[in-house]
């Protein structure tokens, strides 16, 4: 249904805004704005983890450990940045 292409678009696109991130990571000396990129993708992706808690169809064990997983990536991030 529409519910499961709209889904599958914000997949896409974060999965695109993650690897620019990666690519302007590496490909530039000047890192400090990739990291901060990086990091406010990351709370993105953390608020589209609650946004997703929020249906009625939400497998919540998956989302936990999504969310527990990508809270991780964010703290890592925010240290280095």
């Amino acid at each position: 249904g529409p519910d499961g292409r709209v889904a599958q678009a914000i997949v896409r696109l974060v999965g695109l805004r993650e690897a620019a991130a990666g690519v302007g990571l590496l490909a530039q000396r000047r890192k400090a704005g990739w990291l901060w990129a990086r990091l406010a993708g990351d709370a993105l992706d953390l608020a589209l983890l609650g946004a997703a808690m929020a249906s009625e169809r939400a497998n919540r064990r998956r989302l936990a450990g999504a969310t527990i997983a990508a809270a991780g990536v964010a703290v890592t991030d925010a240290l280095v940045a």
